[in-house]
């Protein structure tokens, strides 16, 4: 599944580049979060809870910040297991930013495997969107916080 947008914030391109490459900020918005574990700068590991109709579980999965281009790009792929099923992410980040503001243009790709994703059927596509919808809501909502 894609999924693409963009957003602007009140912030600038410097405060958005740390948070968005800070396996520690950046790991905090991930919903449902049920535990994290920074490994270092570009690693991290993360449990959350996912609720597809009558199905629910935790999922477990490895993130990376695979690409960064300093102040302009960040490509964090992710791989993980749970739900009878395995699960992969691929969110990429531009940023261009002037006048303290900042403007983001993200695409996220996902790939569900294994028996969720026979057994979540329609359930799925709108799941996950709006699991995308909440990460990409965080950053806006966390990047625009007052210092």
């Amino acid at each position: 599944m894609h999924f693409e947008d963009r957003f602007e914030v009140n912030s600038g391109l410097e405060n958005v580049w740390r948070f968005v490459t800070s396996p520690e900020e950046f790991s905090k918005i991930i919903p449902d979060l049920q535990s994290k574990y920074v490994i270092d700068e570009t690693h991290f590991n993360a449990v959350f809870k996912m609720r597809l109709g009558v199905i629910g579980g935790s999922i477990k999965m490895s993130f990376e910040f695979a690409e960064l281009r300093p102040m302009s790009y960040v490509c964090i792929n992710g791989k993980g297991s749970g739900l009878q099923g395995t699960v992969a992410l691929t969110l990429k980040l531009g940023l261009d930013g002037s006048g303290g503001r900042t403007s983001v243009n993200w695409s996220a790709d996902t790939i569900i495997g294994g028996g969720i994703a026979g057994l979540a059927g329609g359930m799925l596509e709108p799941t996950i969107k709006a699991k995308i919808r909440e990460l990409i809501d965080g950053v806006k909502k966390e990047v625009e916080k007052p210092s």
